[in-house]
């Protein structure tokens, strides 16, 4: 099954629970980046302990959601021929490189995250964080990348369903603006809210 701009779908394409699980946890992996992103890069007082919260819950939500992707495909062990058949008018395949650049965005950043406040190790651990040292300077623009393939990632799979052109509801231009339907906005402030409100519980937990 495969999407395409602006084409209508001919066959029924039914999502069960693990799709919608996969929706839930990317959006809370989206969210809770953005939720960690931003703070560490405009706020003045850098709250560590929802900094990590959200840094950790991304790649974390995200490889689970993928994993539920992968077994809901009838052939899950050939996933991996979404990564090599690039096609530019297909939405899915689009989708596929987008979550493929968040996902390592998110562990690197996840990584950069705890090995910065890594004080207390020892032996080779502490060898590793004195050898990642010289990577800090990174973090922050990991992270403003990072962000904005996160945003791609919760909206992905609004644009997937408002390219079905069978249902004129779903690709409802968001505000009048041509392009940008209002499904892929609704992705956008739910995946937004439940990583905010993961992040903070957690961050709260801790």
């Amino acid at each position: 099954m495969d999407i395409f701009w602006g084409i209508p779908s001919e066959e029924h394409i039914a999502w069960g629970g693990m799709i919608a699980l996969y929706l839930f946890l990317a959006g809370i992996a989206g969210g809770g980046f953005l939720t960690a992103s931003l703070t560490d890069l405009f706020s003045k007082e850098r709250p560590t302990k929802l900094i990590k919260t959200g840094a950790y819950i991304a790649p974390v939500a995200i490889i689970f959601g993928l994993g539920l992707l992968v077994l809901d495909l009838s052939k899950p062990f050939f996933f991996w021929k979404l990564l090599i058949n690039i096609n530019t008018n297909s939405v899915m395949s689009i989708g596929t490189y987008i979550i493929s650049v968040f996902v390592s965005l998110a562990f690197v950043y996840a990584y950069l995250v705890w090995a910065e406040s890594a004080t207390t190790l020892t032996g080779i651990w502490a060898k590793l964080v004195q050898f990642s040292s010289r990577f800090f300077v990174l973090r922050k623009p990991v992270a403003l990348l990072g962000a904005i393939f996160a945003i791609c990632t919760t909206t992905y799979t609004g644009f997937l369903l408002s390219a079905i052109t069978t249902n004129t509801l779903w690709s409802v231009p968001f505000l009048g603006l041509v392009g940008v339907p209002f499904l892929a906005v609704l992705f956008l402030v739910s995946g937004v809210s439940t990583g905010l409100a993961a992040t903070l519980l957690g961050a709260a937990k801790s």
